[in-house]
């Protein structure tokens, strides 16, 4: 595949992003975690519950992962390794919308008063949106090649990862993504009704904070 202008310019977007995200996900963890720390403590075995480890395991590995991700978008790699490195990027954004998703759906139980039906079926949403995202992206797999990743010299500093997908690839992608959208917007949409229906009080600002935070993640 011949590198073209419009290929180096997305290339290097593709740098830029990442290098932003990298930036804010440090520089968020650095100034929360010694209130985190003070607050609630860290990796109390004793205190550790299905919630908390979801919370860690989310918090923690993203820190970790960013590491290979880093090594994906600006190192000069072999095809071999980048396509290893992009099928490693993709289980972990498996993961962690997994993982997003369970605390989702442990918060708006909570907030609903623990109603058991609402759990179920955002349950059932999730795993529908799951196994949807899965049998989108699962024949992607089998058909991204190593010898379409084009290359460049490492004189140009170029993001040598950069998989150009073809259309048919980014429509799966597509529906994954979507799927992940819906159901996020069933959460988002659960917690802004939640918090109109409680109104304005002294009392509920929990409800507001945590109506909040579901706007800049769904934002």
């Amino acid at each position: 595949m011949d590198v073209t202008p419009d290929f180096v310019h997305f290339a290097q977007l593709n740098k830029y992003t990442i290098a932003a995200s990298m930036a804010l996900l440090y520089w968020d963890l650095l100034l929360t975690t010694p209130e985190e720390i003070q607050l609630y403590g860290w990796l109390n075995v004793k205190d550790l519950t299905w919630t908390t480890f979801c919370y860690y395991l989310n918090r923690y590995s993203a820190v970790v992962m960013h590491v290979p991700i880093a090594f994906e978008y600006f190192l000069q790699l072999s095809n071999k390794s980048c396509h290893a490195l992009q099928h490693l990027h993709q289980i972990y954004c498996l993961i962690a919308v997994i993982l997003v998703g369970i605390l989702q759906i442990i918060r708006t139980y909570a907030l609903y008063g623990k109603r058991r039906m609402l759990l179920y079926a955002l349950a059932l949403i999730a795993v529908s949106c799951i196994a949807l995202a899965c049998v989108a992206c699962l024949p992607q797999w089998a058909i991204t090649s190593v010898e379409r990743l084009p290359r460049l010299s490492p004189r140009k500093n170029q993001a040598l990862c950069s998989i150009p997908f073809t259309q048919k690839q980014n429509d799966r992608l597509a529906i994954a993504w979507a799927s992940a959208m819906v159901f996020d917007t069933i959460i988002f949409s659960l917690a802004l009704y939640k918090r109109l229906r409680i109104g304005k009080s002294p009392h509920n600002g929990l409800f507001s904070l945590m109506l909040r935070d579901g706007t800049v993640y769904y934002g």
